[in-house]
């Protein structure tokens, strides 16, 4: 009896009120009409909410998680199966024997169709299971679905909320819930005849049996309460979710976010995390605070103190990198960063940095979280070299396009000569801008679209005049001097447009999300994704000449137009990183072939 008046205590809340977020319209649940002595800030950390024309349920400690808990709600095996990725259904939301889709991350957490019931753990075991042996919800958005929210699936969903609380083996709150999932999945798998399959101690099932019976009553009174009687499932969910909470939770568990707010999660690798949020207290206090909480797995903070103001302090020193990897990432993204100056950039130590000071930043707190994650993600050999092989065969591909819709204008058509090799160049140039949109859209900086920062990528125009002039920059012969026809002046701008989108746009992008590259105000290097493009800027020099039926050029004519080539696309790949847009390259690019195009600036290779 004393044992279980000191449970009581341990559970019995403090009075305390959590931020609301105001960005979002958000209702909270008022619970103690039917179950009483429930904080505020425990009120708080569970609230439903409009979102995309449906109520979710979400949790304060997991945003990247919403809930869908719909009367009714099933969809068939084969459409869950095509679910959008990072989709958990719940308890019959989907038709069909359970199933680990793991490649897309889709789950179906049943144990009615398709399965023999006696042999299943329930689907609240089958979350716990999950979660336990690794399940990572952190930093992407998931949705969990469920249909009638019993005491089964109220606590699967608890379990997916709370998952990062349940990571640390042999903590208290792994205690408290082990054993409550445990008793139900048996109870709602074979009935109350046998419970002792449990394994539990007489004293163990007999404490465990009474708590779960005080959530089904509280169950059964949220059904029968008048108050509830015209309420949505989603509300009766929090309920029930709160209920959980003080059975697991120690009274004082919350008290160190009072005064933070967490905005965003993402993964930082195995069993870390980082945090995104909002607070107007100090770095290191609210380090303080979410190290309380999230104990060892705290890996990095990104603090937001003002509208357009952030602070980042990494927690963990022995990460796989550091806060200048994240600055590179935030700088390439940042729409503030061309802003107010070359200083005006994300930046400091290694260990604590912070946003752009003259401007702040214009990069939302998820683009921000992003950033993040992909600075600390190191790609695996294969990713890399599937970047690679990716961005080598798309350029193949539209090389092989231009030169099929060359050979079939010769054959079939008969557009006025002057014209046969624009029409190629403008389809490969349309198929370029389409791609562009399809790949680039959701990172467009990422793919150097945006206004060039600062000026040191013009330390890479010597270089680029140089190559120039020893045949780097090719133009179709016959095209010089003044008085030039408008199918030769349009060949003059579309060439380098259509290289340049090619090559340091599209090229360089796909290749850069799993290599490192230069940066502006950093040290000078040679990134693994200019060289690449460069090698691609050679192979099209080339190629160009089979395009219009110039043929090869004789040696050593060959090594001299393939090293200019060479080197031209390191300088402009230079200059695309050093100010993180493709316009740089390509005004270096536009400016030499109308120099060559207009006889202007000499060449070695005519």
């Amino acid at each position: 009896m004393a044992h279980d008046e000191e449970q009581d205590a341990r559970n019995r809340p403090a009075e305390a009120e959590r931020p609301r977020d105001p960005g979002q319209e958000t209702r909270p649940i008022d619970p103690r009409g039917v179950l009483g002595s429930i904080s505020d800030r425990q009120e708080m950390r569970y609230a439903v909410r409009e979102e995309d024309g449906m109520r979710v349920l979400t949790c304060r400690d997991a945003p990247e998680v919403r809930v869908v808990v719909e009367r009714g709600a099933t969809v068939s095996e084969a459409t869950a199966k095509r679910a959008r990725e990072r989709t958990i259904f719940l308890d019959g939301a989907a038709q069909g024997p359970p199933f680990l889709d793991k490649e897309r991350r889709v789950f179906n957490l049943d144990h009615h169709e398709g399965c023999v019931r006696s042999f299943t753990v329930a689907t609240c075991e089958q979350a716990l299971v999950l979660v336990l042996r690794g399940l990572e919800l952190a930093g992407e958005r998931w949705t969990v679905r469920a249909g009638n929210p019993d005491l089964d699936t109220v606590l699967a969903i608890w379990v997916l909320l709370n998952a990062m609380h349940l990571s640390e083996p042999g903590s208290s709150r792994r205690a408290r819930i082990i054993p409550l999932v445990r008793l139900e999945s048996v109870i709602d798998a074979h009935g109350l005849d046998l419970q002792e399959l449990t394994g539990f101690s007489r004293e163990t099932l007999e404490r465990t049996g009474r708590t779960l019976e005080s959530l089904r009553e509280r169950e059964i009174a949220l059904e029968e309460s008048e108050e509830w009687g015209n309420t949505d499932l989603p509300e009766r969910t929090a309920e029930l979710l709160h209920a959980v909470d003080l059975l697991v939770y120690p009274p004082d568990f919350f008290e160190p976010l009072d005064e933070v707010e967490i905005l965003d999660r993402f993964s930082l690798g195995p069993d870390r995390l980082g945090i995104v949020c909002r607070s107007s207290r100090g770095i290191y206090e609210v380090e303080a605070s979410l190290r309380k909480l999230y104990e060892r797995r705290l890996g990095m903070i990104a603090l937001r103190s003002g509208e357009q103001t952030y602070t980042l302090r990494q927690v963990d020193t022995f990460l796989s990198d550091d806060l200048t990897a994240v600055y590179d990432e935030l700088n390439a993204l940042d729409p503030a960063v061309a802003q107010g100056g070359t200083e005006n950039r994300w930046g400091g130590s290694a260990e604590i940095g912070g946003s752009p000071r003259r401007t702040g930043t214009r990069l939302t707190h998820e683009e921000i979280a992003t950033a993040c994650r992909r600075a600390y993600r190191r790609p695996g050999r294969w990713e890399r070299v599937a970047r690679v092989a990716g961005a080598v065969g798309l350029s193949a591909g539209l090389f092989g396009f231009g030169w099929a819709l060359q050979h079939t204008l010769r054959r079939f058509a008969s557009p006025p000569s002057g014209w046969i090799p624009v029409i190629p160049v403008v389809g490969v140039l349309v198929a370029i801008l389409l791609l562009l949109f399809l790949l680039a859209r959701h990172l467009p900086r990422l793919y150097g679209l945006r206004r060039p920062s600062g000026r040191e990528w013009l330390w890479s125009s010597p270089v680029a005049l140089l190559a120039a002039v020893g045949g780097g920059l090719w133009v179709p012969s016959g095209i010089s001097g003044p008085g030039l026809s408008p199918p030769d002046l349009l060949l003059l701008l579309l060439l380098p447009v259509i290289s340049e989108l090619l090559l340091r746009g599209l090229a360089h992008g796909i290749v850069a999300q799993s290599f490192r590259v230069s940066h502006g105000g950093r040290s000078w290097m040679i990134s693994v994704p200019t060289v690449t493009t460069a090698l691609l800027s050679t192979v099209l020099g080339l190629f160009l000449f089979f395009l219009v039926g110039e043929g090869v050029p004789p040696a050593p004519d060959l090594e001299i137009r393939a090293g200019a080539l060479f080197l031209f696309g390191l300088a402009a790949g230079a200059a695309r990183e050093r100010s993180g847009s493709l316009f740089a390259p390509l005004s270096l690019h536009l400016a030499g072939s109308l120099a060559i195009g207009f006889g202007l600036l000499p060449v070695l290779v005519a």
